[in-house]
């Protein structure tokens, strides 16, 4: 039999057992006889509840468990689809290729050299300059440019937005 069903019938015969003598006069003998036989049938409720309770628990997580799955897979597809268009694109969608391939040859001359580049050592052609300006087009910040594309962090920052801004003036030229 059903535990829902098994519940209700439970709790109607206690309530049944209860009900007359709390509406009607009786003798106190009487009273108990009727409160003392709802007493099995509301006892014997507390384990069908606790079943309910535990079956109503464990499908409440399941239902929370898939919903987190399904936005962890949705965050995962989502983030591989943004690795695959970075890999294809570079790090922003709208860029030329003239600018991802300016963008990769600097990063290349970048990790070739074995220490921090100096200001003076880092190409300032006009190739580069217009690829820089294109990339600020883009939306891309300053900053970025200068940490991530020069290479040019800490100490040497200052030195990479002096250099940026050389390039972005031989880029106007």
């Amino acid at each position: 039999m059903n535990d829902w069903l098994k519940l209700e019938a439970l709790a109607a015969l206690t309530f049944v057992l209860w009900l007359p003598p709390a509406i009607a006069r009786m003798p106190k003998l009487v009273q108990g006889l009727f409160l003392f036989g709802s007493l099995p049938f509301a006892i014997a409720t507390i384990p069908i509840s606790k079943r309910l309770i535990l079956a109503q628990s464990v499908l409440n997580a399941e239902e929370a468990m898939d919903k987190r799955l399904i936005q962890k897979e949705l965050s995962l597809s989502t983030a591989q689809q943004e690795r695959n268009l970075e890999a294809q694109y570079g790090f922003a969608q709208n860029l030329h290729p003239e600018v991802i391939e300016e963008k990769r040859k600097s990063l290349e001359a970048l990790i070739d050299e074995e220490s921090e580049p100096e200001a003076s050592e880092l190409p300032t052609s006009r190739e580069l300059a217009l690829a820089v300006r294109k990339l600020i087009q883009s939306g891309v910040s300053k900053t970025y440019i200068v940490e991530e594309v020069l290479g040019m962090r800490g100490r040497n920052f200052n030195d990479g937005m002096k250099l940026l801004d050389q390039m972005l003036q031989t880029a106007e030229e």
